[in-house]
């Protein structure tokens, strides 16, 4: 079969390869596809292709058009990539569940029995407006390794950027931690206005 040119819009779920490939998720058609980044050796691309990509994040959402054969499993190639939100999206793996803010343990012990997700939402103190909910959801559910779907692109995250429990805006920012020596993983999503604190964690998660 020869190359196929798709165009839509795609969330960035993160990168392969030393940032040599992009995970595009297509959030109409709900696949994933590898593509060449800046720096792979078969992508050649233009200048303001190459600017586009030079400032990606993993969460970004873009429109883009992307080039490649689907039967051959070889990777896809970049035609067009334009950021339209700057939503981002992280991914911890192996950290002590102590280092995660929030009432980890209290949102798994208290989780919902016919889903197994807890739920717990941070509130500022003076406005009552969420800071960020905190989810706990098993490791394993129905034979899937939920940590790693998320993070190849086969668990869509694009319901929780829409609305979430706490705000109907949805996320701006999300993050997700796979704790060491726990039967669960734990998502924490930040609405859009919360940079002070989503810096904050960010930089606890990373010490």
């Amino acid at each position: 079969m020869s190359d196929q040119t798709f165009t839509g819009t795609y969330r960035v779920i993160g990168f392969g390869g030393n940032g040599e490939r992009i995970l595009l998720y297509d959030i109409d058609r709900e696949d994933a596809v590898w593509v060449a980044n800046i720096g792979h050796q078969d992508a050649n691309y233009p200048a303001p292709l190459h600017d586009a990509l030079s400032v990606v994040s993993p969460g970004n959402v873009a429109e883009a058009t992307v080039r490649g054969d689907p039967e051959t499993g070889d990777i896809w190639m970049f035609e067009d990539f334009d950021i339209m939100r700057d939503t981002t999206l992280a991914f911890v793996d192996g950290l002590s569940k102590n280092r995660i803010p929030g009432p980890v343990e209290k949102s798994w012990e208290n989780r919902d029995p016919e889903h197994q997700v807890g739920v717990n939402v941070l509130k500022n103190d003076e406005t009552g407006e969420p800071i960020f909910e905190l989810q706990t959801h098993p490791e394993e559910f129905q034979g899937r390794n939920i940590f790693e779907d998320m993070r190849t692109g086969r668990f869509p995250l694009e319901a929780w950027y829409e609305e979430l429990t706490s705000t109907p805006v949805g996320a701006h920012d999300i993050i997700v931690v796979n704790p060491n020596e726990v039967e669960y993983i734990v998502i924490l999503f930040f609405p859009p206005g919360n940079e002070e604190t989503l810096d904050d964690v960010r930089k606890d998660l990373a010490d």
